[in-house]
């Protein structure tokens, strides 16, 4: 944890909803916030080890593909062939 305290503003709307989860669960509103940014804090370096393994995962995917820059080529230059044929009509 940090060992000096911070200023985090919010609007009125989040502040509203933070207080009125505080009040109901009887806590003191800065702990409330305290633990509420810590844990979503914690949740998105959690997003982050996801994702990393999710494009790992891609990248092995991609590299067991055949290559298709034949494919792709062969696919642009007939889109040209057909813009010349109508351009001749």
């Amino acid at each position: 944890m940090a060992a000096t305290d911070r200023t985090v503003h919010v609007g009125s709307g989040t502040y509203a909803l933070l207080r009125e989860q505080t009040e109901r669960r009887h806590r003191d509103i800065d702990t409330s916030a305290d633990d509420l940014l810590a844990e979503r804090l914690s949740a998105s370096t959690a997003d982050e080890a996801k994702l990393e393994r999710t494009l790992e995962r891609a990248a092995r995917l991609r590299a067991r593909q055949p290559y298709t820059n034949v494919a792709v080529t062969s696919v642009r230059e007939g889109g040209d062939e057909l813009e010349q044929r109508a351009e001749h009509l």
